[in-house]
Parts: structure tokens; C-alpha cells; sequence
């Protein structure tokens, strides 16, 4: 009876390292994105600057600049946000990303 609570503890607590070891897994298998990739996870615009087997490494774009440029800052993500949350990448099929300029006319 005791060795199934546990059991049932450890499980609990291992979930999110367990749900990252197949998020990076997955990432790698189905070539989600790459190092050099652009991606876009909920509404934030990151470049891929490294890749694990339980987390990603990012630059933020268009953080505290304006336009497409990177802001500088790195940050970690833990690859099982890969699973739950809608992923865009902008250079998975064309080495270009498209953009527009808007020019207005004199006043």
C-alpha cells in the first residue's frame, strides 16, 4: 500500500521533467525548428539560438526595439511548451522572412 503512494508521489513530481524529456525528444524527431530558426510562441517573436534534449534557448526579437531586430536578452524555455502551445516558424521552408513598410505620405 505505502510503495504505491510512493510511487504515486514520485510520478507527480517527475511529470514536468518527464513531459520536457519528450518535448525535447519530439523537437528533435519531427525537426520542429532548428538553431537559426525564427519562431513565434504566443505572440512572442524569438530567434533559436541553441537546442537541448529538456530545454531551448532563445533571443527575444522585437522585445524592447522596434522592428525585427533581436532585443539581446536570452532566455530558456522548457521544451515540454513545445506539446501545449501553438508554435509558428517563419524559416522552416525559406531561408527569408517577409516583412512590410508602410510609407505615408507628406502632410
Amino acid at each position: 500500500m505505502s510503495y504505491g503512494i510512493i510511487g504515486a508521489g514520485i510520478a507527480f513530481a517527475l511529470q514536468d521533467v518527464f513531459r520536457n524529456f519528450v518535448g525535447g525528444f519530439l523537437i528533435m524527431l519531427s525537426s520542429m525548428y532548428r538553431v537559426g530558426d525564427r519562431i513565434s510562441i504566443d505572440n512572442n517573436y524569438e530567434d533559436v539560438m541553441d537546442t537541448g534534449v529538456m530545454s531551448t534557448t532563445l533571443m527575444e526579437i522585437r522585445g524592447r526595439v522596434s522592428g525585427d531586430q533581436p532585443s539581446g536578452r536570452l532566455f530558456s524555455i522548457p521544451d515540454g511548451l513545445m506539446i501545449n502551445h501553438l508554435l509558428y516558424n517563419y524559416t522552416r521552408d525559406h531561408s527569408f522572412i517577409r516583412d512590410e513598410l508602410s510609407i505615408s505620405p507628406d502632410q
